[in-house]
């Protein structure tokens, strides 16, 4: 008795002395817990007290924590980087850098990686919305985030369903703000209904850097066939999706927009609003594109039929700019715009930040192109009135998608031509000088594709304070690939 009981003694003095660490067949142990010799154990290795899955393996995450992670995943490199680091070309690429593409390394032909994006600081989620685990158009999403010393984009986690179905389409949209990420599953069964629809919400641990699920939402008044989740956003402490399928106000197919407030004192993410066309019509689209920026929102309705000062249109289009009201917290519409003519689509892409805002119409007329695309730029003026600035295309020939994705922050902006260069693709990168938009690079991938359709620019995001953009190609090389970069 009196050996073990100085045994326990010794044990506490050398804790003690060592600043609370333990050590086994050591007399100065370094960690909490510091082994000198092998470790038998029965029970389950739990990191982050999560128990890991069958075929899975410990990967680390790159900044002393471990994560489960399937045996694929782990055996390739964590940001599978494929075709270099460094320059977008040659000399005339000078307004760009740091290079850097990634694909999804569990994934397989046709899946159309990267068909959706979108990057905020040093994080982008890139959006899978196909093949999942052997299940036809389940659909996935990576998280990456930037090392800041290497500048390498570094795969942290893989996401999709617990139980993923045919043609959910997990990750057909996406949107990453602070330490949130949303993924809207527009396909969803959801309550016993069809293809109603969900959004999934993860938060980021800001100590261990660990991504984990937080809540699946479906929409309020859910009915078969809503597609709530086909478009998503986030800014702060607030979540829009667009269920451009909803039955609304007496209409088939008008659509509709939620809003989701985040309730910070419990870290719940609470229903505010339904949101609707002021002036809806049947099967318009309403929230097929949604975007965010603080007290602003906009919403896109690519089949919506409106007149404007050139006559009165058949799936022109619209979008429809929202303000809230600081006072009620209650989001009203301020002011419309609509396409130039029939089935111009226009509200087919939107993105806004601060005061300014951009809309594509996918099948728009520009100057030299009909039917190729274009984009109409949008300023609030010192009234806090809605304004429409240049519309601008690509100026080529047809069969183009200049306006297939667009993207603003700050004082960038770019826009993305999925068909543009005979298929392969490209984007342009705009600047805000003196209150005009000026083109800083016209630019495809450097990176050649085996496949017939890389799609380069079928989705954009931009950052306007760290000036790095995210460019998805998702046939590229018949597997999709996403392409970072930097604004010099």
């Amino acid at each position: 008795m009196k050996r073990i009981i100085l045994l326990i003694a010794g044990f506490i003095a050398i804790a003690n002395a060592n600043a609370q660490n333990v050590g086994i067949g050591t007399i100065t142990p370094a960690e909490k817990l510091d082994v000198n010799g092998h470790i038998k154990t029965t029970g389950e290795l739990k990191p982050n007290g999560a128990a890991g899955q069958a075929g899975q393996v410990l990967t680390s995450n790159g900044n002393g924590t471990m994560q489960w992670s399937s045996a694929a995943s782990a055996g390739s490199s964590n940001y599978s980087n494929i075709g270099g680091y460094g320059s977008w070309g040659g000399c005339e690429m000078n307004n760009i850098s740091d290079f850097f593409p990634v694909a999804d390394s569990a994934g397989i032909s046709n899946d159309g990686f990267a068909s959706a994006v979108a990057i905020s600081g040093d994080y982008a989620i890139v959006g899978n919305s196909s093949s999942e685990s052997g299940v036809l158009e389940a659909g996935s999403a990576v998280i990456y985030k930037r090392n800041p010393g290497t500048g390498i984009w570094e795969k942290q986690v893989r996401l999709s369903k617990p139980f993923p179905a045919q043609y959910d389409h997990f990750g057909i949209s996406v949107a990453i703000n602070d330490n949130y990420a949303v993924v809207g599953v527009p396909y969803d069964d959801v309550a016993g209904l069809t293809n109603n629809g969900a959004i999934y919400i993860y938060k980021r641990d800001a100590a261990t850097g660990i991504w984990s699920f937080m809540v699946k939402i479906f929409g309020q008044s859910s009915q078969t066939g809503d597609l709530f989740g086909r478009s998503v956003a986030i800014s702060g402490d607030y979540i829009v999706v667009g269920a451009p399928s909803d039955n609304e106000a007496g209409h088939s197919g008008t659509g509709s927009v939620s809003v989701y407030k985040r309730n910070a004192g419990i870290d719940a993410w609470d229903y505010l609003q339904k949101l609707t066309d002021p002036v809806p019509v049947n099967n318009e689209s309403f929230g097929y594109s949604v975007s965010i920026s603080g007290d602003q929102l906009i919403v896109g309705a690519v089949y919506d039929s409106e007149p404007n000062n050139n006559g009165n249109f058949t799936s022109n289009g619209s979008a429809t700019l929202f303000k809230r009201n600081v006072s009620t917290g209650i989001w009203q519409s301020t002011v419309s715009f609509s396409g130039n003519s029939d089935n111009e689509q226009f509200g087919y892409s939107v993105s806004i930040s601060g005061n300014n805002a951009l809309v594509s119409a996918i099948n728009g007329d520009n100057i030299s192109c009909p039917d190729c695309g274009a984009v109409m730029f949008l300023s609030r003026n010192a009234a806090g009135t809605w304004v429409q600035g240049f519309r601008t295309g690509n100026g080529g020939t047809s069969d183009t998608n200049f306006g297939a994705s667009v993207s603003v922050s700050g004082d960038y902006a770019i826009i993305g031509d999925n068909l543009s260069n005979s298929n392969e693709g490209k984007a342009w990168l705009y600047k805000k000088l003196n209150n005009m938009w000026v083109l800083l690079q016209k630019f495809s991938s450097p990176y050649p594709s085996t496949g017939p359709y890389p799609g380069f620019g079928s989705a954009v995001g931009i950052d306007g304070i760290t000036k790095r953009f995210l460019v998805g190609a998702p046939g590229m090389n018949f597997l999709g690939m996403a392409f970072f970069g930097k604004v010099n």
